[in-house]
């Protein structure tokens, strides 16, 4: 939501008559913007007086950033940002990806002007959606004594980080700007998609991977999908797919966050909004071209992927406690070596990476820790 002030009520304003907070200081004034409970509670504050206007104008990417600070750790917010900021980009313009490139995906820290009060607007729901999706997909596969433990934050937050990575490719290459975009089943700028995955290192990819191909693909397909979608799919075997099959598991692939939700929490008026996505996703070209794009679009983000995956980059986000960039394209033997669990890691695999990617190192020596004493009761 963009706050936009009309004449007449900036003219509202000039008839309000001095109070005592008109005379505070502009930087007490500005405190108080950022303080104020949301970005609605800004837009009513800043309509009271002209000082409070004045305040504001002049310094809504300072309030901004303190919103955005306090809805997000100031340390990890970035990709939060970069997943609203997207939805503007038109993916069939190199200039309108550049802009967002040069402004977005890179280490330093970001302009003052980059924080917006129209991104606080929209934060609260994309926040929401995407703790009640981690919470709601918490039940990945892993070692029996690692799902006794259940994630830890640092897990959970990793996982939130791989959605991010993946909706910002999405409205990056895949969807057309605004909250009704629709798709592209095309990938028309290779170069700029492996350019933007080239900004994380590989443990980072294969956690967005970790999302992209199992938890939308599987999970959300075979477990979660509202029933108007479900009763026209069958469940997903590992032989030969139907037609529509194929359809729906490219739809799972290129959902953002907002449709995911709806699906992992269905009300009437979600079930409705996936249903009418889902018809505005088959009605795009018949049934044999949508084939052929689905089978084409999987194979082009494959290679960007795995192209900006073998530059073997740093991290974009650091994270000492992650063990990816460690086991992301470890095979099971190498992993039961490392994590010396042996008959305990009964893990799921999906593409040939695994779960183990989002793991604490915290995690894997608990869980060596408690296999051992099993081992032991066992003799």
């Amino acid at each position: 939501m963009a706050y936009q002030v009309t004449q007449s009520a900036i003219q509202r304003i000039n008839h309000v008559t001095t109070r005592p907070i008109d005379r505070l200081p502009v930087e007490i004034l500005v405190e108080i913007f950022s303080f104020a409970g949301s970005a609605d509670d800004v837009h009513s504050l800043l309509l009271t007086s002209k000082k409070l206007y004045a305040a504001y104008i002049k310094n809504a990417n300072r309030i901004a950033k303190a919103h955005i600070f306090r809805l997000l750790d100031p340390s990890d917010y970035k990709l939060a940002v970069m997943a609203i900021e997207s939805r503007n980009v038109n993916p069939l313009d190199q200039t309108s990806l550049q802009r967002f490139f040069d402004d977005y995906i890179h280490h330093e820290e970001w302009g003052i002007k980059l924080f917006r009060m129209r991104t606080v607007s929209r934060l609260p729901e994309l926040i929401n959606a995407i703790s009640y999706i981690v919470e709601t997909l918490n039940e990945s596969p892993g070692t029996r004594l690692k799902r006794d433990m259940g994630p830890t934050p640092g897990e959970n937050a990793r996982k939130t980080r791989a959605y991010y990575m993946q909706e910002v490719s999405l409205n990056l290459f895949n969807r057309m700007p605004g909250e009704e975009g629709h798709w592209i089943l095309s990938t028309p700028n290779k170069d700029w998609m492996t350019k933007y995955w080239a900004n994380f290192s590989p443990g980072e990819i294969a956690q967005a991977k970790l999302v992209r191909c199992f938890w939308y693909r599987w999970h959300l397909y075979d477990v979660q999908l509202c029933s108007e979608f479900r009763m026209h799919l069958p469940p997903l075997s590992s032989t030969m797919m139907t037609g529509s099959q194929l359809q729906a598991i490219l739809y799972t692939q290129l959902c953002g966050i907002r449709i995911i939700s709806h699906w992992v929490r269905p009300t009437r008026s979600g079930v409705l909004s996936v249903a009418k996505d889902w018809s505005q996703f088959t009605n795009q070209a018949t049934r044999e071209e949508i084939d052929s794009m689905c089978s084409s679009l999987h194979q082009q983000i494959t290679d960007c992927v795995r192209e900006a995956e073998q530059l073997g980059n740093p991290c974009f986000h650091q994270d000492p406690e992650s063990i990816s960039d460690e086991v992301w394209d470890m095979r099971d033997n190498e992993w039961n070596k490392y994590s010396d669990i042996d008959v305990f890691d009964n893990e799921g695999h999906m593409g040939g990476f695994s779960h183990r990617v989002i793991y604490d190192k915290s995690t894997v020596a608990k869980v060596r820790q408690l296999a051992a004493k099993v081992k032991e009761l066992s003799v």
